[in-house]
């Protein structure tokens, strides 16, 4: 995990190394120690600059991922730029044949539409729109989900990790955080380090059941945070970045899936899905 030390960090201390190197009046013996250093320096330095500036795009088929998936969020909206779309929760059966478990229903997703996110599927293709903290663009692309989210103690067990939400439960977009892409308790962490968060116990309810996805789980600066299943404001409102749908939906969702059988949440526009439907072997 690459969180350990910030890419402004790296680079600055890479910078130092080849200017401290780059002296001519160096003994030979420790000229040639610093080709050394300049050389490990210049491998480090792009690294820095692809963290804190750009991820490169890549696209890529998360073969076994994919392949012990037997479970399948899969949201589907007409473009990039659309607001809203479908979703089918799916199946996959020991013969390999996936079956919609319950009829599609619509859901929203954000202001600014679909941003190819970070996630098993890589970063995305060149040219398209990529997601970027604070866009509100939805990520699209193909990820884990890491647990369930809820106001209120379970009465039944889920068969999926689920944390109850209380007053100190925060959301944290602080990308200078430790913590930055996770939800914490504030009440119990050692030091709270950051200056942007999101209340979880929210007014309104909004996330009465939640699924946290995990988009960017390196916690690559810059890159979006905090992305979320959950209930929506009401149909045809979209969200700031997450996918949200119905009570109903939701309270349905967090109870069907199953970590036995390694659910994804499969994201993208129309044009893209059917692009990418045989390569992936999409249902």
């Amino acid at each position: 995990m690459l969180k350990a030390q910030r890419p402004e960090a790296i680079g600055k201390a890479t910078a130092t190394i080849i200017g401290s190197c780059l002296q001519l009046d160096q003994p030979m013996k420790e000229k040639v120690s610093c080709r050394v250093l300049i050389g490990v320096g210049m491998l480090l330095l792009p690294v820095g600059w692809v963290l804190s500036q750009e991820a490169p795009y890549q696209l890529a088929t998360p073969i076994n991922e994919l392949a012990e998936c037997k479970q399948m969020i899969l949201v589907v909206v007409p473009s990039w730029k659309s607001t809203s779309g479908n979703i089918r929760l799916l199946e996959r059966s020991s013969d390999g044949k996936w079956t919609g478990i319950r009829p599609s229903f619509p859901c929203v997703v954000g202001k600014n539409g679909l941003g190819w996110g970070i996630g098993l599927h890589g970063t995305g293709v060149v040219g398209e729109p990529r997601k970027k903290e604070g866009d509100g663009r939805a990520p699209a692309g193909i990820f884990r989900l890491n647990s369930c989210m809820g106001i209120a103690p379970l009465k039944t067990a889920l068969r999926f990790p689920y944390r109850q939400i209380t007053a100190t439960t925060e959301a944290v977009y602080d990308s200078k955080s430790r913590y930055y892409n996770r939800v914490v308790d504030r009440a119990t962490v050692d030091r709270v380090d950051w200056a942007r968060a999101e209340q979880m116990l929210r007014p309104d309810g909004l996330y009465r059941w939640v699924v946290v996805v995990e988009h960017n789980w390196n916690s690559y600066p810059g890159f979006g945070s905090c992305i979320f299943l959950h209930l929506w404001l009401g149909k045809g409102i979209p969200t700031i970045g997450c996918t949200a749908m119905s009570l109903e939906e939701v309270k349905f969702l967090v109870h069907w899936l199953d970590a036995n059988k390694h659910p994804l949440l499969v994201q993208l526009p129309e044009l893209v899905y059917l692009s990418l439907k045989q390569k992936w072997e999409l249902p």
